[in-house]
């Protein structure tokens, strides 16, 4: 207990583990809070299901069946006044209301579809596997005869409880991005606990003895598991009371099947139940792959070498989750850490595995596995220890001695080239400073926050995998190959053609029941009014699209050209790249800070600085040399990564038509092309990151420590976005973090309707940082900002 304790002890007065645990906590918060951002309608169709439809649900349809009609007469004749009876004040009429409640009330009666079909595909299935001879003890039959065991059960009991769920699958979604911070943090920490100990005094102790070794192995793995057991139960309940503030949640005793997303869940849960359960799942899963990362550090592998293993690791099992199989998918796509990140994936659906010709519950064998797994690195992981394992130890410092050796003489060589002292100046300081701010491990940190913003992006961005993206993307298609007049009247004929078979739907129904038309027919017509039911908001949105794009042209004096912009508008719609943000914070907060960090003068370059004035003008113009070109190069990384993200989502053609075929610039008063605004966004990148990067800089040298210039940058930075994103008409120019999205340039000539007026803005905010920049050097120069 003492070693456990004193584990514990060190863990938790270490100030960089704690503050990373904070940040990233707060991130996952803020960014799940965030993202979570109910509809504004929401609460008003939750309570017209639960007061008025549960109450009386076949005069709420009468209702809804009268002003559905009297659209569908009264909607080619403009504007059609609908009554606000139940919330006059809230801006939303009755038939929009009902529409959303009835549109869930749908989604619920699908339940019995889906489960039927799974019955029927099973059914048929199992069907074949007996006509081609299989006997009843052969796993595929097995399989499949308890598949529909279990669906058929459930369709007997029928769907329990009838109310209007919300919250919880709001809070499955945000599984990733838990799991990404999640993930960050165990692998420093969990790394911290085992190769820490030569910065204590502690190393010597551990190699006297083989029992020694195997006492604080115990005790290390014992904080480990601990440790990751309780983090990610805090980023658990972080993620649900972030989604529980921002939408609140429904009762916790409905059935699991009500939830979006979870209808063919096979077990008879209550949404209590499920959550426990599938938490539960997940924590093993954190588990093992806290213990893996422990078995790594073990035999004395650094941090960057824990972090590749940790990313190889849960990369390749997202391989095999995220690859696209052709055919019957294999049992390793669900049965791996990384299916676990997905909210329901675990226990959505009832799958079993082989096990010697036995079939047995997947989710069973996957926490026996797991098990086994935490059980095999522990063991691993103890004997690594005992044996005082170093890996790299001789290896390392061979390859420092051989690449010191080479660096000598690549600086030799090139002071040779170049004038001796102008070389040497240049090269020793920029070099001093990476290194005196460890930038290998800042860099891992970047590294981690792109790949979040890639998959933050897919994410949020969607794919053309719904019928709704295909049917729209399918119009613009063949409206291409025609001219002006001739889309009008393409999409005027679909109109029409929606409108006839919606309003035929009673005059069917009354020929069908008094026998005039057979069953085949009314099936077919039935299939046809579906599915003009859903084209009417397609060709709707086509309708908008092609008079905006018409009209722009018309304004520019240019040919409009119709394209598929769908991926163009998700890419530019991306919004504050708070990713970038944090990257950037990190890359350039200590700056000048660290040359106050060391106490005393053995570390620290405070009395450098002091020394002349050439000294600290060069100190001043390295630091920045080195700090704001990287951060200019992190803002198109993060801005290419979006864009490749979305490139992966959608098909982005067309690039050489006008700006104005993407529905989000009707208002760029320039006549360019989509790929010509994307290379002067890139470009635009560029300067933004220098700008926000020089600004955090001079920050630095004002405030000279790490805290107090976090704080002064997001006074700085963070106040004029915040109070953008919360007053309404103000202009983008008064905050430069807004300068991250992907649409500023638009936003700022659509401000100002000038394309002239939005350079002017641009060459200010430059013009003030550099004279600010200019300013703080002659300061700097002559000795002032570093009096104590």
């Amino acid at each position: 207990m003492k070693l456990i304790r004193a584990e514990w002890h060190k863990l938790l007065h270490s100030r960089m583990i704690c503050g990373l645990l904070l940040c990233l906590l707060a991130l996952n918060f803020a960014l799940v809070w965030y993202t979570s951002k109910p509809n504004e309608i929401e609460p008003y169709v939750r309570k017209v299901y639960n007061e008025i439809y549960l109450a009386d649900p076949e005069g709420t349809q009468a209702y809804y069946q009268e002003m559905y009609d009297y659209v569908q007469e009264n909607i080619r004749g403009g504007e059609v006044e609908l009554p606000s009876t139940y919330f006059p004040d809230s801006g939303f009429d009755d038939y929009r209301l009902l529409r959303m409640v009835f549109s869930y009330v749908e989604e619920q009666g699908e339940y019995e579809s889906k489960l039927t079909d799974v019955l029927n595909l099973s059914k048929r299935q199992l069907r074949d596997l007996r006509s081609y001879g299989y006997s009843e003890d052969h796993y595929s039959v097995v399989s499949r005869v308890m598949l529909i065991e279990r669906y058929q059960t459930l369709l007997d009991t029928g769907l329990p409880g009838n109310s209007y769920t919300y919250g919880y699958d709001c809070y499955l979604k945000t599984s990733t991005t838990t799991g990404i911070f999640l993930l960050l943090f165990l692998t420093a920490a969990v790394a911290y606990i085992f190769l820490n100990d030569s910065s204590v005094g502690f190393r010597p102790i551990l190699h006297t003895t083989p029992c020694g070794r195997g006492s604080t192995a115990t005790a290390k793995l014992c904080v480990a598991c601990v440790l990751t057991l309780a983090v990610s139960l805090l980023f658990f309940l972080s993620s649900f009371a972030a989604v529980g503030l921002r939408q609140g949640y429904s009762s916790s005793q409905d059935a699991i099947q009500l939830i979006k997303g979870c209808e063919r869940v096979p077990y008879q849960w209550s949404v209590t139940t499920y959550l426990a359960v599938h938490t539960a799942v997940r924590l093993l899963g954190y588990l093992a792959y806290g213990l893996f990362i422990a078995l790594l550090a073990c035999v004395k592998l650094p941090y960057i070498l824990c972090f590749g293993g940790g990313a190889v690791m849960v990369g390749s099992q997202y391989f095999l989750f995220a690859k696209k199989y052709l055919g019957t998918v294999p049992p390793i796509r669900y049965m791996n850490l990384a299916s676990m990140l997905d909210g329901t994936l675990p226990l959505g659906f009832f799958r079993t595995v082989s096990l010697f010709g036995l079939a047995v519950q997947q989710i069973i064998f996957m926490i026996v596995l797991l098990l086994l797994l935490c059980a095999v690195f522990w063991l691993l992981g103890t004997w690594f220890y005992c044996k005082n394992y170093q890996t790299l130890a001789a290896k390392a410092s061979r390859l420092r001695a051989w690449m010191g050796t080479k660096w000598r003489d690549l600086s030799d060589s090139l002071h040779k080239q170049a004038p001796k002292r102008r070389r040497y100046h240049s090269q020793r300081l920029i070099t001093y400073e990476w290194a005196k701010w460890r930038y290998a491990g800042v860099l891992v940190l970047v590294i981690l926050l792109i790949a979040a913003k890639g998959v933050y992006t897919a994410r949020t961005a969607g794919s053309m995998e719904t019928f709704g993206e295909a049917r729209y993307r399918a119009y613009i298609t063949d409206l291409q190959a025609l001219d002006r007049e001739a889309q009008r009247e393409y999409i005027q004929n679909e109109q029409g053609r929606i409108e006839e078979l919606l309003s035929s739907a009673e005059d069917m129904k009354e020929k069908y029941a008094k026998g005039e038309i057979d069953r085949d027919t009314y099936n077919a017509f039935t299939e046809q009014f579906y599915r003009a039911r859903a084209e009417q908001p397609i060709i709707e949105r086509v309708d908008t699209y092609a008079r905006g794009v018409w009209q722009s042209g018309d304004t520019l004096g240019i040919e409009s050209q119709l394209i598929y912009d769908t991926g163009y508008v998700r890419y530019f719609s991306g919004g504050v790249d708070v990713f970038f943000y944090l990257a950037v914070i990190a890359l350039c907060v200590r700056c000048f800070g660290v040359e106050y960090s060391e106490k005393g003068s053995g570390g620290g370059f405070i009395q450098i600085l002091r020394s002349t004035k050439l000294g600290r003008s060069k100190t001043f113009l390295t630091k920045l040399a080195a700090t704001v070109p990287l951060a200019s190069l992190c803002a198109l990384a993060f801005r290419v990564t979006a864009l490749l993200a979305v490139a992966d989502a959608y098909v982005l053609l067309n690039s050489d038509a006008p700006l104005c075929s993407v529905s989000l610039f009707g208002q760029f008063p320039l006549a360019i092309s989509i790929g010509t605004y994307i290379a002067l966004d890139l470009l635009f990148s560029l300067l933004v990151g220098a700008l926000i990067g020089c600004v955090i800089c001079l920050v630095s040298c004002y405030a000279k420590h790490t805290l107090p210039t976090i704080s002064l940058t997001l006074l700085i930075t963070g106040v004029p976005a915040l109070l953008k994103a919360l007053l309404t008409g103000v202009s983008p120019a008064w905050s430069l973090l807004f300068w991250t999205q992907p649409d500023t340039l638009y936003q700022l000539s659509a401000a100002s309707q000038s394309i002239p007026t939005a350079i002017i803005t641009v060459l200010l905010y430059a013009i003030t940082v550099f004279a600010i920049t200019v300013y703080t050097y002659v300061r700097f120069s002559g000795g002032r900002i570093t009096r104590r």
